[in-house]
């Protein structure tokens, strides 16, 4: 999953901001910023770990925070902060991809060192983490990583063919064209949580990486 920073036509700079300049362009005077609450949900405090990678990435001292004063907080859903866009509440966010392609925003990608999709930047985001007082988790800090989603097939299902099948076909070249499309990307060699043995044979194959469990 890939982030990128959001704009629409009117808003202010929109003719001027580019790849090189948007973290400037953010903190000018007049320019309002959206975010949605860090401590509630992913997409808030993901979008706070972007500011602290840009800041070290650009070497701007502060940034963070100096965004983090002037924006204006969505405390109930990500999506709201989309409407905050959609409404002119706002001139910028951050945010998924996936979201800018869905609505039709313009919107610059930003670089693989602070996207929170390239695997092999796991040392740089190394130190950059997120304090969690309110999300239900075993953990008093979040640290940055790459944005992974899972996929099981439930001990209960009713039709565990199918279920294979559409596994399967999820991990295929052609379901990867088409969630590519919409800002999605598939992991060509999947991480299988406990032991591969156990996958069915057909989904084997593919999976080459295992995570065990204790």
């Amino acid at each position: 999953m890939k982030w990128c920073s959001v704009t629409l036509k009117k808003s202010k700079h929109s003719k001027s901001i580019d790849a090189d300049n948007w973290a400037d362009t953010i903190l000018k005077s007049g320019v309002k910023f959206g975010i949605s609450a860090a401590d509630d949900e992913p997409c808030g405090y993901r979008a706070m770990m972007v500011l602290q990678l840009a800041e070290k990435f650009y070497d701007m001292p502060g940034f963070k925070d100096k965004v983090i004063s002037k924006a204006k907080y969505e405390k109930q859903s990500d999506i709201d902060v989309v409407n905050d866009l959609t409404s002119g509440e706002v001139d910028y966010i951050i945010t998924y991809k996936t979201y800018a392609i869905e609505h039709g925003f313009e919107y610059l990608p930003l670089p693989k060192e602070i996207n929170l999709f390239a695997a092999r930047y796991s040392d740089y985001m190394k130190g950059v983490e997120v304090r969690n007082t309110t999300i239900d988790m075993d953990m008093e800090k979040i640290s940055a990583a790459c944005i992974y989603y899972s996929m099981t097939i439930p001990s209960t299902v009713q039709n565990r063919g199918a279920a294979v099948k559409l596994a399967k076909y999820i991990m295929s070249n052609d379901a990867a064209k088409i969630m590519e499309k919409h800002g999605f990307f598939i992991v060509c060699s999947p991480m299988v949580t406990g032991s591969a043995d156990k996958l069915d044979k057909p989904l084997r194959a593919n999976a080459v990486h295992t995570i065990s469990l204790q």
